[in-house]
């Protein structure tokens, strides 16, 4: 016990927890760094760059502020003031993990080499399925107004994918319904009001009902004397608080299939008892 609880504090004071602020943005890069970018101000916040050395698809925040990254075979917690980074483990079964997010219950993760996203354990990085994508994933998830939006791909251009209730795949257009596609939108985050997609160092809001993104900034124009550079991954502090939709067609949460087993246990305990 005493190991179990030593190790515990030490996790948790290495991952270091960041309170939760509405405007600002985190961001993972093709450089393997993680840094802020100030949604209101428009530029990236100073001394706010670290590198993980560390190949990071996605970045995410647990429930009690902890920052996660993952790369497409394995979960990390990262200390967000260094960049310093701790395995939490390998993914069984799955070398394509391409978005974290993370929610009030845990993690959720989805898939560029099928259409998977996963129930993800943050202590061990233990899989259970969640649901399946129209597509396969581009990078990220988000929950807007109580929906889980992923991003996706299909024939060469972007596509926010609705994942609760029916699924449906919609093109990403910049501007307009009819205005361009792009293939580089790897970024989804929500602040509790505002759906945010990021391509390359171009922040976009994003109405989910048409899928049009509208560019609000480039984060390249205003980076402190730093370097961030293209988005690999996004999120919000405050994702980390946001219960997950219930999982579709009525597919039980990992707690529930646990205390069913458990359930299940104690019938059979008492069966026996009653049998012997």
């Amino acid at each position: 016990m005493r190991r179990y609880l030593l190790a515990s504090a030490i996790t948790v004071a290495f991952a270091s927890v960041i309170p939760a602020d509405a405007s600002i943005l985190w961001i993972s890069d093709d450089n393997q760094n993680i840094g802020q970018v100030d949604t209101v101000a428009h530029n990236v916040v100073a001394n706010s760059v670290h590198n993980t050395h560390t190949s990071l698809t996605d970045i995410a925040f647990g429930s009690t502020g902890i920052m996660f990254g993952t790369t497409f075979t394995a979960l990390v917690s990262i200390n967000p003031t260094t960049g310093g980074v701790t395995g939490q483990g390998n993914y069984s079964g799955e070398s394509g993990m391409n978005a974290l997010l993370g929610t009030s219950t845990g993690l959720l993760g989805a898939s560029f080499t099928n259409n998977n996203v996963y129930n993800i354990n943050p202590t061990n990085a233990a899989l259970s399925l969640f649901t399946t994508a129209p597509n396969t994933s581009s990078g990220d998830l988000a929950i807007h107004s109580g929906v889980l939006y992923g991003l996706g791909n299909s024939g060469g251009a972007n596509t926010l994918n609705t994942l609760s209730g029916t699924h449906t795949a919609a093109t990403l257009h910049v501007g307009s319904a009819g205005g361009p596609t792009l293939n580089n939108v790897f970024g989804l985050a929500d602040d509790g009001t505002t759906l945010f997609a990021v391509a390359g160092t171009e922040v976009y809001s994003v109405n989910p009902t048409t899928a049009v993104m509208t560019a609000l900034f480039d984060w390249s124009t205003a980076e402190n004397g730093q370097n961030l550079g293209s988005d690999t991954g996004a999120a919000f502090v405050i994702e980390g608080t946001i219960a997950p939709p219930p999982p579709p067609n009525g597919a039980p949460e990992p707690t529930t299939l646990a205390l069913l087993g458990v359930g299940l246990l104690g019938l059979g305990f008492v069966q026996g008892r009653r049998r012997s």
